[in-house]
Formats: C-alpha cells, sequence, structure tokens
C-alpha cells in the first residue's frame, strides 16, 4: 500500500505471481487462494456479485453474474471471482474439493515456480483479514430481492491527513439461506482470533464477549439491515506496519 494511498481490498490478480499476500491474497493458477499460516479450517461459499468501497458502503464498485467463491479460514475472508470482465483473459473456477485446498497449504513453492510461466487465468480477488473487520452487514432472506443474500464486511482505514474512512469487501452469497450461517462463521472466526491477539485489550475482550448471535439480530426496519459491530479492529494507515494487519495465528505472512 502506497504511502497517502487508501487501502485497496480487492484487486485484479493473476493467477500463479508471486507476492507476500499480506494485504492482497496470492492465487494458484486455477484461482484458488494459497493457504498461509493461520489459514485452519477453510470453508467455502459461491458468490455471484462481489464489490469493494471507500467512504460509503451502501454503493460498492460492484462487479455482477460473476462465478466466484468466499472462503473462509482462521485467518481471514478470500474472495475470488472469474468472469468479470466480459471478454477479458479470464478462467471459470472450478468447485473447490478437500483434496485441492489442503495441497494449497503445501504448494506454496510450487505456485511461486509457476508464475514463471505465462499465467493461466486473471481474477478479482480479495481479503479481510480478522483483525480489520470492524463491522459486519448483511441481507437475510427476509430482506427485499435486491439485497437479498448481500454481506459486507467493513473496515476502517486513516489516511496520511489523518481522515478515518470505512472501507472493505461487499458480496453476494449465491444462496440466501447461507447468509446466516455465513456471517455467524465469520463472527465466529473474528471473535476465536481477536480474543487471542496481543493488541486486544479487556475492555474490548468485555464488549466482544457481549456481541449477538447473528441469528437473534433482527432486520432493523424498511430499508435497514442487521449488522454486529466488533470491538477492537485495527485500523489500517497508509504507512501501516506489519504489526496488528494478520490474524493471531498468522505470525509468518512476511512484511
Amino acid at each position: 500500500m502506497a504511502k497517502g494511498v487508501p487501502f485497496h481490498p480487492l484487486a485484479t490478480i493473476a493467477g500463479g505471481e508471486k507476492g507476500s499476500g499480506r494485504m492482497l491474497p496470492v492465487l494458484s493458477e486455477d484461482g484458488q487462494p494459497v493457504l498461509q499460516g493461520g489459514d485452519t479450517d477453510p470453508t467455502w461459499y459461491a458468490i455471484t456479485s462481489v464489490g469493494w468501497f471507500h467512504a460509503n458502503a451502501a454503493r460498492p464498485n460492484s462487479y455482477a453474474d460473476i462465478q466466484g467463491w468466499a472462503y473462509l479460514t482462521g485467518a481471514r475472508a478470500v474472495v475470488v471471482a472469474a468472469n468479470f470482465q466480459k471478454g477479458g483473459r479470464v478462467r471459470a473456477i472450478g468447485i473447490p474439493s478437500l483434496t485441492e485446498l489442503a495441497l494449497i497449504g503445501v504448494s506454496n513453492q510450487v505456485s511461486k515456480a509457476r508464475a514463471k510461466k505465462a499465467t493461466a487465468g486473471t481474477y478479482m480477488a480479495g481479503h479481510m483479514r480478522w483483525p480489520w473487520v470492524r463491522s459486519v452487514v448483511w441481507a437475510p432472506a427476509s430482506t427485499e430481492r435486491k439485497q437479498r443474500g448481500e454481506v459486507r464486511l467493513i473496515g476502517s482505514h486513516r489516511t496520511a491527513f489523518g481522515d478515518q474512512e470505512a472501507v472493505g469487501i461487499t458480496l453476494r452469497l449465491a444462496k440466501a439461506s447461507d447468509v446466516v450461517p455465513f456471517v455467524t462463521a465469520v463472527v465466529d472466526r473474528v471473535l476465536a482470533d481477536r480474543f487471542h491477539h496481543e493488541q486486544t485489550t479487556d475492555d474490548e475482550r468485555n464488549l466482544l464477549k457481549s456481541i449477538p448471535r447473528p441469528s437473534t439480530v433482527a432486520v432493523p426496519g424498511p430499508g435497514k439491515l442487521p449488522n454486529v459491530t466488533l470491538a477492537g479492529s485495527y485500523v489500517a494507515t497508509s504507512g501501516s506496519a506489519y504489526v496488528g494487519l494478520v490474524s493471531a495465528l498468522s505470525a509468518e505472512v512476511p512484511a
């Protein structure tokens, strides 16, 4: 992240390219995330749109009618989308398998070797590490159709001028019935990570203990969506250092 430039959580990424995987994910040639330290117990959900935002979470830069997946691990949420640019050089993403994901976790060196060749595809991808997530907003199956299935993972960024703004990723799950289980998994993983993060204070831990279960949060009213706020999130800055940008489980991720 260049000095003075807002954190951009979603970008066009070529499969098989090298990278630290700190601010943006590294992908294998077939578009699956290369797992890092802390990427325990991966699960995934099909998505039909993905986007990112600065300042206004309700007006993201979105890519609709895509084929993609949202992966949840012990350290982060990763989104990967194919066919986001009609006519572009992309490759469809197949259905992930447990075997493939297990292999991805030990194939980082293979992925780096492949980077010497022409990349096999280009994807729209990004991630939100659990320390970055300040709040989660979601649209369950009971909401109006134009919002149904949407999830927003919201963090904070402070610019070089000292201004703080919301920043994050939006996605739409292929099955609206998956929204509450997905958000529940996100909240559970954020809590598990944040309780053990060295930067979390006792006051923040007490606030985290009072977080309601997503299944119990009602839709606030017409035009509004349920949400939870998670105390102790890390605010990314234009000169963000290594500490705080990764989860409590992913200390070996390169700076």
